[in-house]
């Protein structure tokens, strides 16, 4: 698993409270198993500060929890997962959002062990904390609407698949026309991914494409032009253009995106 995937899974895909900036500069470090190192450290130091029992303690466990998810590890992380969400359920209560942070990440811990119909579960008991807390279109929603729509495809379940992305998708551009959000539009840019990867999947390559360039669009809008994820954009987009049989174009952008990576890039969010 790449230092992208894992950052990636602690940074933006899977739900934590921000990891402070001694777990980023692990992420980037390329170490791994320094990275659960410092979560199993930062673990036990807030467990001897404020008791094992602290809201603090559950934040750490599903920090660590994640760490062990990206790295394969899952029945340590189940492990940490229940335990951060009963320290969130005594503490909040079962319809908490700090709850449904834990209810999603352990939904995504199912569906990395192919045990779907559990996953689901998991992600409906998260969305249904939050559309009754906080509304059907915030974008914390969208947040689970998108793992659905990942959950779904996984299943070769298109029709529902492309829903559930276009649900998200929808929330978080009437969401972002007034309040512009650089981590939202990156969500919104993986999801236009997502849906553009459906889409071909499916033979819709006009649509496809048309989606890689709201994607690319997206990408450039959060990250800037010159990060290793705009150039993956921008190599997708050429893909869905050759499909489309613009040959021209596509040339032109898989050139501009071997161009983009040999000049480097940043990685990091």
């Amino acid at each position: 698993m790449s230092v992208l995937t894992l950052t990636a899974l602690v940074c933006q895909g899977a739900e934590t409270d921000r990891p402070d900036t001694e777990y980023a500069s692990q992420f980037r470090s390329e170490s791994f198993s320094d990275a659960e190192l410092v979560a199993r450290r930062n673990l036990a130091a807030s467990e001897v500060a404020v008791g094992i029992h602290h809201p603090e303690v559950a934040e750490r466990a599903n920090v660590l929890a994640e760490v062990k998810r990206a790295l394969g590890k899952f029945d340590d992380a189940e492990k940490l997962y229940s335990r951060s969400l009963d320290i969130y359920v005594s503490t909040y209560g079962d319809r908490s959002f700090e709850a449904s942070i834990v209810l999603n990440n352990l939904a995504s811990l199912r569906k990395d062990q192919s045990r779907y119909a559990e996953a689901q579960t998991y992600y409906e008991r998260s969305m249904a904390i939050r559309s009754s807390s906080l509304g059907r279109e915030d974008p914390s929603v969208a947040t689970i609407l998108k793992n659905l729509g990942t959950l779904s495809f996984r299943q070769s379940k298109h029709a529902e698949a492309e829903r559930y992305f276009g649900e998200a998708i929808a929330i978080w551009q009437n969401f972002l026309s007034e309040n512009p959000d650089k981590d939202l539009t990156l969500e919104l840019a993986q999801a236009l991914d997502d849906l553009a990867l459906l889409l071909a999947t499916t033979k819709r390559h006009d649509e496809a494409a048309e989606m890689r360039e709201r994607s690319l669009a997206r990408y450039i809008e959060s990250l800037g032009d010159a990060h290793a994820l705009v150039a993956t954009a921008v190599y997708n987009l050429a893909r869905a253009k050759a499909q489309i049989g613009d040959a021209d174009t596509s040339r032109e952008l898989y050139a501009t995106s071997l161009l983009m990576r040999e000049t480097g890039l940043r990685s990091d969010h």
